[in-house]
Parts: structure tokens; sequence; C-alpha cells
């Protein structure tokens, strides 16, 4: 097996996986047109293989992909998980549909807390997502976690070149760290963003808590990326201004930085040309909701080195990265099939505490705690 050495240090150090555990891995059938893509995909049936050997079962579940981050994966990801009897109960209601089109109201999830609460015990323990599109910020993954206790790793856009990087590191160490910034962020009511490229913004924090993605996916309901490394939360909502320069897309270095104008909480103007402006303005266009700024995270693995691909990028050390979108399922309160994260490079960070004190925990893209 081309990836086997990883996999098993996945099973073994970041889940900590039991003979007697059930796993779930799911992919979304890739794009061959796309190196990347096919490489992940590859890599979710060695796991699925692998998990096989280490554990009690292991499943593999395949689907369409659902083209955004954020979006909802399709009812038969959901039927694996809860059982088939749970989710027909929850089609038959109507509102899994809602959900899956992030239409739900508050009624519609405490229905479907109910209906899926008979299919949680026995749902898998493990969860590895290894689709090319996130499904960290949906419904599917706050009940897998919240309500069933499944340990669940979204690893979008996951190329197993990171097993050599980001993968290959002494995760208490990014535990150390993690937890460190996260222990100022639950005290701050505010911070402040700079780069050097000129991103200038404030954001108030209130209570939200900070959670620490440090790949230490042992207890019950934990979550989190891999490779992991940040400590992140949700912004108060319409308290966010400033200006984010964003110099890369999720996945390339763009001709021109793109200045992107928040206002109020919400991304109210793209000053900039190119695809990555479009489809940033095309999401504007498509619901209101895709402009609000859903989250603060700060990178906190040091083997992580790549701009290149988001879900590394965002955990560098001496990083900042501001997303837009949902932010439901950690804290915030807004709910759209849309999450994205730009990330600011060599980052000055400044906590403001009660008392009129302040905390730096980034200077110059330099690890101050």
């Amino acid at each position: 097996m081309r990836y086997r050495e990883g996999l098993l240090k996945l099973f073994k150090e970041n889940f900590r996986l039991k003979k007697s555990e059930r796993v779930l891995v799911f992919a979304d059938v890739p794009d061959q047109k796309v190196p990347g893509w096919v490489r992940q995909h590859r890599c979710a049936r060695e796991a699925a293989e692998i998990a096989a050997e280490l554990a009690g079962e292991a499943t593999l579940v395949e689907y369409a992909p659902t083209g955004t981050h954020g979006a909802e994966p399709p009812a038969g990801l959901w039927a694996e998980f809860f059982g088939t009897p749970a989710i027909e109960a929850l089609e038959r209601s109507g509102v899994l549909a809602r959900i899956l089109a992030k239409q739900a109201s508050p009624r519609d999830l405490a229905a479907a807390e109910k209906i899926l609460r008979g299919g949680a015990g026995g749902a898998p323990q493990v969860v590895v997502g290894l689709s090319r599109y996130s499904t960290t910020h949906t419904r599917f993954r706050s009940f897998a976690t919240g309500l069933a206790k499944a340990r669940y790793a979204s690893m979008p856009i996951f190329d197993p070149l990171m097993f050599a990087g980001p993968m290959a590191v002494d995760w208490n160490d990014v535990a150390r760290k993690t937890r460190a910034c996260a222990a100022v962020l639950n005290k701050a009511r505010r911070v402040v963003v700079r780069g050097a490229n000129g991103t200038y913004l404030r954001m108030d924090l209130g209570d939200r808590v900070c959670h620490p993605d440090d790949g230490l996916l042992h207890t019950p309901g934990k979550y989190g990326n891999l490779p992991a490394g940040e400590a992140f939360l949700a912004p108060l909502e319409g308290t966010t201004n400033g200006v984010l320069i964003a110099e890369w897309s999720q996945t390339d270095k763009l001709k021109k930085p793109l200045a992107l104008w928040v206002r109020d909480g919400l991304l109210h103007e793209i000053e900039g040309e190119g695809p990555a402006a479009e489809l940033l303005r095309k999401k504007l266009r498509e619901s209101p909701l895709n402009a609000n700024v859903a989250e603060l995270g700060v990178g906190t693995n040091s083997g992580a080195k790549k701009p290149d691909n988001i879900l590394e990028s965002e955990k560098i050390l001496g990083t900042v990265h501001v997303a837009f979108g949902d932010n439901h399922g950690f804290g915030g309160k807004v709910s759209t099939p849309f999450h994205q994260d730009y990330v600011v490079f060599k980052a000055s960070l400044t906590a403001e505490l009660p008392g009129g004190k302040s905390k730096e925990i980034l200077r110059d893209g330099k690890w101050l705690l």
C-alpha cells in the first residue's frame, strides 16, 4: 500500500484506534483530471483497508462531489452512519431535505436530534472524511460528534504528501501551542489582526469559545482537521471591521492580491479581479449569509509549510486565517452551504483582555506564547 505508514500513524497516534471500534471512511468521486484529488481518493480507499485491519469493522462510502466546502453530504452517508431506519424517518418528516439545503429551523433540528438519537448508539466511533470538499461545518458533522460522540477527522483537499510534512510532527508540541493560544483567546474580548501586506482587522469575541484543533482525537466527540494545528473560534457576528489582503486562493497564488473590505461583520466589497474574485462575488450573490465573517483561526503546526493548499496553509505556525460564511458548528449563528478561508502570512495578532490589558500572540509571523 502506497500510504500505509502514514495511515498507520494516523489511526494509532491521532485516533488511538481500538480493535473493538467501528470506522467510517468517506470520499467523493474525483475528477480524474485533478491529480491531487485522485491521490486523495486512493488514500481514502487505503485508509478503509487499513482501518479494517486495525479495528472491528470499517466501511467506505463514496458519493458525488457536493461542489463547495460546508455543503451537507448526501443522505446515503447519513444512513451509513445513523442507520437506514433513522434516516428514512427523517426523510418522511421532511426535515432531512431542509437540513441538506441548510434551511433547517431550530424546531427542525430538535426534531432531527430526537429521531437520530435512536441510531446514534450503533454509529461508528471513528469517522475519517477524505472528501475534497469540507464537511467540518455541516450538520452531519455536528450530529455525528455532538449526538453520537464520534471522533471525527475532516481532511478536505488532503494530499498524501502531507504525511511527510504537517502529519510528521510531534503532536504533543502542536497540542501545547494550540491550547496555549486558545487559553489567551478565551480570555480576550477583542483581537486585532495585522499583516505585512496591509491586512488590518478588528473583531469582537465576546464569550465565544476558542477550540483547540490539536490533532489528538482521543476523546469521544472530538473533531478537527488532519493535518491539525489551529486554535479557532467564531467572532461575534456584526463586529468585524477592516480589510483582509488575500494573496492566495485555496490552492493557487493570485496574480494580484484581493482586498476584501469588511464592515460590521460582513464582506461588503471585493477589490480585484480574476477567478477567485468572481467565485467569491458569485457566492455573495447567492446568499447574503455567505458574506458573514465566520472564523478567526491561528496556525500552530511547525511542520506545515505549503501555502498552496488551504488545509495545510491555515495550519502554518505564524499565520492567521479568516473565513467567510458558515459558523454554526463551532459557536456561531450563521448556517449556509459555504465556508471559505483566507490566510494572512507573517501575521501579527494582539488579544485585548479585560482591564485594559493586552497580549501579543504573534508578531510578524513569530510565535510569542
